[in-house]
This record gives structure tokens, sequence and C-alpha cells, in this order.
């Protein structure tokens, strides 16, 4: 299953030259509609944020199967757009990279994920 997101040219740049490794989400019931399956649970989305805040459930047995990531320079998915795969590597909940984007003390989604290919249009 591959994840798209959307990034602003400065992150797109850094992870395409291997600088930058994790993604950053925030938490919010909309990225656990895309990143979890917190209805194997019989959760809400709120509710399913609120026990992953918490530490209540183990995030791994609920995480979608991602293999790769699809990067997208714009605020859109368009195959015009520039783009670039990456094989995804793991999700967990934490503290970013100030460099990279993450405000300090805040908690994030953070993707990880590694080897930059298919790079269209860059």
């Amino acid at each position: 299953m591959i994840l798209k997101l959307t990034l602003k040219k400065k992150w797109f740049d850094m992870i395409l030259s291997g600088e930058k490794v994790t993604e950053y989400r925030e938490l919010k019931p909309y990225w656990v509609q895309r990143l979890f399956d917190y209805k194997a649970i019989g959760a809400t989305p709120e509710s399913f944020l609120a026990a992953l805040i918490t530490k209540q459930y183990p995030m791994f047995l609920y995480t979608k199967r991602f293999t790769k990531v699809q990067f997208y320079n714009g605020a859109y998915f368009s195959d015009k757009l520039p783009h670039f795969t990456v094989d995804y590597t793991g999700l967990q909940v934490g503290q970013g990279v100030e460099d990279w984007g993450a405000e300090k003390g805040i908690d994030y989604l953070c993707i990880s994920f590694r080897n930059v290919h298919d790079c269209v249009n860059c």
C-alpha cells in the first residue's frame, strides 16, 4: 500500500537530497483516518487518537501496512507535479527535529522512510 503525501518545496528538496528521513504530521483525527486501522477495534478517529496519545494501544498493531510513501511537491496529488517514492520504514509518536519542520516540545506522528527512487519531474 502506498501512502501519498504533499510537501512544500523546502521539505520536498530535503527529502530528495537524503537530508531529511522523517516526515511529521499533527496528532489529529484526520491523520488517524489516513494512517491507522482504527475500525478494527471499534474506535472512532477521535477515541483512537486519545488512546494513542495515552499509549493505551500498541500502535504498531493498528498501523496500516504501507510499503511506500509518494511525496508530491504541491498542495494536491497530480502526476504532473514533481514527485518521488521512498520505502516506508515505520510510524511512531514522538518529537521531531526542529530543522526538519517540527516545533520544540510537540509530539507528532513521525513517518520514517529511506531510499528515494522513481523521481518524476524533479
